[in-house]
């Protein structure tokens, strides 16, 4: 009988999280821990589609000196094919690093970690757990054209739970700076 692999994820809220909780579990961003394939195979694509710009711009500039370097020491190719297969091993590892930073410099925040035999397993399994502990809302009635005197108290929705702290998430040099909010 062969053994699953397991899998684990971090999960991510938005800095602003919707009141209900469908809603946010809707948003959350689930992020794969360790290498990811899809990164080795064409790393500026996949950090330019999840909006990871310095990522992109290090991509760059590390193939910009990898092919300066081939080109002014004349190294064979395939030294210099080894040293990009090398660029693409780190940028595969380090993948899920980045986007994590990405998302903390954008303000989102950790909300869980998970482990599971995929994804789908992993997303059941967190929000089997979340959900009941997450609060539920209700949104506010809207106005009608009733007579004040007429028109009972409005009701008030029921308070989220408060976000939890951040976690701290290693951060990298390629995590774009937090800039201060007035």
């Amino acid at each position: 009988m062969a053994r699953e692999r397991l899998k684990s994820f971090s999960v991510h809220e938005a800095p602003n999280p919707q009141a209900d909780r469908i809603d946010r579990a809707e948003a959350l961003e689930f992020v794969a821990d360790g290498f990811l394939k899809k990164a080795f195979v064409f790393p500026p694509l996949w950090l330019a589609s999840r909006g990871v710009w310095w990522g992109v711009l290090a991509y760059a500039a590390a193939a910009a000196v990898i092919s300066s370097v081939a080109w002014a020491l004349t190294l064979p190719t395939l030294i210099t094919l080894l040293l990009f297969v090398g660029l693409h091993l780190i940028f595969a590892s380090e993948s899920d690093e980045m986007l994590r930073s990405h998302l903390a410099a954008r303000g989102w925040t950790m909300v869980g970690q998970v482990t599971g035999t995929g994804r789908l397993d992993c997303e059941r399994r967190f929000y089997d757990q979340w959900l009941p502990s997450t609060t539920m809302t209700q949104a506010s009635t809207p106005t009608s054209t009733v007579p004040e005197a007429k028109q009972s108290a409005p009701r008030q929705p029921t308070p989220v739970a408060p976000a939890r702290a951040s976690a701290s998430v290693l951060g990298n040099l390629l995590a774009p700076l937090r800039r201060p909010r007035d």
